[in-house]
């Protein structure tokens, strides 16, 4: 019974009090230690400081929303496509058929359209009708570039392939420019040269690695080198190029 009546008064103590103060810290003396109890005051100081937001003080918006929702042109899809179109019947222009240039054009513009621009498709399918069924004398270097997309599109090929196609191509062309024929052979030979250099270093990894001699290794990293190739043609990235052909390389087992 006394241990209940000695422990009840400090249970009500503790209860009623709504916080403790700390004592000073003291050395092992009994003195007061003033480093660390400065060093306490000024963590109080800042915890216990109110937070002093500035302004920004920004200026007032200069463009005026209504405004700009008002702009409009008149070079728009929509617009574009309209002269293009015969109005009684709502289809393509028969006489764009006879720009058999400017028609292949069309035709492989059309195959970067995307889901939902039926004018696309609609190109598509008329330019594609009406290359395949050409008649009468037009140039030769013309009608071997429509057979060429015809077989393929532009866009869907290794872009350094149909380089040296069109080169063959344009030189062959009446109206060639020479200087301009040089720099793109110029080019042609200078990516080439990375490209053998590049290729170089991979089959010397690829022996060095000693992974050609197992026989459930596939041997094929030129072939790895073309899929990475494909992917990425730009000259400066031929880093990344030979380490997507290593990765392919030590997958395809």
């Amino acid at each position: 019974m006394a241990l209940c009546f000695e422990v009840t008064p400090l249970l009500c103590s503790i209860a009623t009090r709504s916080k403790f103060s700390l004592q000073e810290p003291r050395t092992s003396m009994g003195k007061r230690n003033d480093n660390v109890y400065a060093a306490g005051q000024a963590i109080n100081a800042v915890v216990e400081a109110p937070v002093i937001r500035r302004s920004a003080n920004f200026k007032p918006n200069l463009w005026d929303y209504d405004s700009i929702m008002s702009l409009t042109s008149d070079y728009t899809v929509d617009n574009l496509t309209v002269s293009y179109k015969d109005d009684e019947i709502g289809s393509l222009k028969m006489c764009l058929s006879e720009d058999v240039k400017g028609m292949l054009s069309l035709y492989e513009a059309s195959y970067f359209g995307l889901e939902g621009e039926d004018f696309m498709d609609e190109a598509k399918a008329f330019t594609t009708r009406h290359l395949r069924d050409i008649k009468g004398n037009i140039n030769p270097t013309l009608a071997k570039k429509v057979a060429h997309s015809l077989e393929l599109p532009l866009h869907w090929r290794i872009s350094r392939l149909e380089t040296r196609w069109y080169i063959d191509t344009y030189e062959s062309e009446d109206n060639m420019v020479a200087l301009l024929l040089d720099l793109a052979k110029l080019d042609y030979n200078m990516v080439q040269a990375t490209y053998q250099s590049e290729i170089k270093g991979l089959i010397r990894w690829w022996v060095d690695l000693g992974l050609c001699k197992l026989d459930f290794f596939k041997d094929r990293i030129l072939e790895h080198y073309f899929w990475s190739l494909g992917m990425v043609p730009e000259q400066q990235f031929g880093r990344f190029r030979v380490g997507l052909a290593q990765d392919y390389a030590n997958n395809c087992c």
